[in-house]
């Protein structure tokens, strides 16, 4: 990214399930490997990344921190929680 950016102007988003390879999946090594893959998001200066479902295998919670860590703005229109209230931006 860093050879892309100086030739011009880049924008980087992920279109979300990108975290976990299976739904379901979590476990330390499930973890570690998203956390791995968001860092990567990070360094390349991802703008936003869309929630996808296996992205919430460790719970939304989990994922709004490691993102926030990684420096990975998380998007989504329409997942809210049990009261109703959004999780991520739209």
């Amino acid at each position: 990214m860093a050879e892309a950016r100086k030739k011009g102007p880049a924008l980087v988003v992920d279109s979300g399930n990108a975290l976990f390879k299976f739904p379901g999946a979590d476990d330390a090594a499930t973890r570690a490997r998203a956390r791995f893959i968001l860092g990567g998001m990070g360094q390349a200066q991802t703008a936003a990344m869309a929630v996808g479902a296996r992205d919430l295998n460790a719970g939304h919670a989990w994922l709004q921190q490691a993102a926030r860590a990684a420096r990975v703005p998380l998007l989504s229109a329409n997942l809210e929680d049990t009261d109703r209230r959004r999780v991520f931006a739209p």
